[in-house]
């Protein structure tokens, strides 16, 4: 990639900017259901189960097994594997274990597991809410002593997340006395006209429970932006001859009912009741100054909120300052996804390229604040050309991804560029098509760099940009490699640096 190339590509976001009071809807989040082993998927649960039982100081491990157990069962589910409802069993148990410990059961499931046949591919989505918004599998736990008494209470989890946070509320509910059984369904068709059709099994389910009066309690995250997940399965239930009144939805925050984007919302929204979790895991932090949201630019820098860096204040992770200020507090996951993370913010502390850090806790980590300060662009050396450069080349070599399919971001590009542009211009899957993919960075742009005492820069967030549920996902490390070129508004002068010094040090042309 030339200085000339990073110039069109310059040009080219400048005009997005100069674009940002548009209204298009542009298209911003990947479809994370990704292909993944189906032994793989059993030997993630039986790894954390493992880890449970014999380091009881990690707290997580427990916490991530019932995730992995519910990513699992989902898989399991969609494929309509005739070993999930096995699957859906081990769930259950590790729901009732991350409610009261117990070792006996631990080991009981470990031997159930390995007798666990499962297909050799299995198509699983992530699980957005464990991965990026701090939701923890006990946040809807609380919930189960709000719902309205009944004899009996029959939990529909909506995949994918609705899996875990179904068992964990069944779990619940038996270890309370009550009656409960769930089952999960798919809701399909448009994100923000979703519908759901009962399989024949589910719907004789349905059926059973209307005739013993069972309270129906339909269990996710969300709602997110339109609301029709949830509603695709009350009505759907509605339509099996349940009344209004004898269907609840449970999720993880409430909503503004007039900006979601479904048809007729409101109207539809108020036949339900709707509860939403308490936030058990971000308990810990309720009296710590809150950094997400966009408020880390209060904190961090001076002047006129015009100077400001930009960002998206609601898709922001959580994060929040220590009581004695040595650390930043921030989400990460829980999961699979926050191990890789976590794995790679090891792997940058090691390398001098990120924070340090002490902690890890329900998906949080504890990072050390570094002393110094947010760069501006005027600032940059040559030397911090040369850092820039080398940390393109660790990442390039540290983060490999698996080769992905170019036909989603390219798919993404064009619709963009049509929605803002018309139809001027028009890529084919080989432009994009990407051999050798990264992890990329994805933040380049100088206030995510701190100067250190040393003079060296430090990457204050460099560890889960690059594999969230937004664009680009892994990408040729070119795209740092031009995110550093345009954030930093290097000169043509500082731009064949930049390249050269990569080019030299990881023998790799961009």
């Amino acid at each position: 990639m030339r200085a000339a190339d990073f110039q069109w590509m310059g040009s080219f976001i400048r005009t997005f900017e100069r674009a940002k009071l548009s209204t298009s809807d542009f298209w911003v989040f990947r479809d994370e259901r990704e292909p993944v082993g189906g032994a793989q998927l059993v030997d993630d649960v039986r790894r954390l189960v493992r880890r449970a039982l014999h380091s009881s100081g990690d707290s997580d491990a427990l916490t991530n097994a019932v995730i992995a157990a519910g990513s699992l069962e989902c898989g399991l589910a969609d494929a309509n594997a005739p070993c999930a409802h096995r699957a859906a069993d081990l769930t259950d148990a590790l729901a009732f274990n991350l409610l009261q410990r117990d070792e006996v059961s631990l080991r009981q499931i470990l031997r159930r597991m390995d007798h666990l046949d499962v297909p050799e591919i299995l198509v699983i989505s992530r699980p957005e809410g464990f991965s990026y918004y701090a939701l923890h599998p006990c946040d809807l736990v609380v919930v189960a002593d709000s719902l309205p008494q009944s004899a009996s209470y029959a939990v529909v989890g909506i995949r994918s997340v609705g899996t875990t946070l179904s068992a964990m509320i069944t779990a619940k509910l038996r270890r309370a006395g009550k009656q409960a059984q769930r089952i999960t369904v798919r809701p399909s068709g448009h994100p923000y006209e979703r519908t759901l059709q009962f399989t024949p099994q589910q719907a004789e389910w349905v059926q059973s429970h209307h005739h013993t009066r069972s309270l129906f309690v339909v269990v996710d995250e969300g709602p997110g932006r339109s609301g029709s997940t949830f509603l695709s399965v009350a009505e759907a239930l509605r339509k099996a001859g349940i009344s209004s009144a004898s269907i609840v939805l449970v999720g993880s925050h409430c909503p503004k009912v007039a900006s979601l984007c479904a048809p007729n919302i409101e109207e539809r929204w108020r036949e339900f009741n709707f509860l939403a979790a308490e936030r058990w895991a971000c308990g810990a932090y309720q009296n710590l100054q809150y950094l997400g949201g966009g408020e880390w630019r209060s904190f961090l820098f001076s002047g006129s909120e015009r100077d400001w860096p930009a960002c998206w204040p609601q898709m922001e992770r959580l994060k929040f300052l220590s009581k004695d200020g040595a650390h930043i507090i921030k989400f990460e996951g829980l999961g699979t996804q926050g191990e890789s993370v976590r794995g790679r913010a090891e792997c940058l502390a090691d390398a001098g390229f990120g924070a340090q850090f002490d902690e890890t806790e329900n998906g949080f980590i504890h990072y050390r604040r570094i002393a110094g300060g947010q760069l501006r662009e005027h600032e940059i050396t040559r030397a911090d050309v040369e850092r820039l450069a080398d940390y393109c080349v660790f990442r390039r070599r540290e983060f490999p991804a698996p080769k992905t399919n170019a036909t989603m971001f390219t798919n993404m590009i064009n619709f963009n560029l049509s929605l803002e542009f018309g139809n001027q211009i028009h890529f084919s899957d080989e432009v994009f098509n990407c051999p050798a993919p990264v992890i990329p960075d994805s933040r380049m742009r100088p206030h995510e760099w701190i100067r250190d005492a040393s003079g060296r820069l430090i990457k204050t967030d460099g560890v889960s940009h690059g594999d969230d549920h937004f664009f680009p996902g892994p990408v040729d490390i070119a795209w740092d490699l031009a995110g550093s070129a345009i954030e930093w508004n290097l000169s043509a002068t500082a731009e064949e640096h930049l390249l050269h010094r990569f080019q030299r040090q990881s023998g790799h042309d961009a």
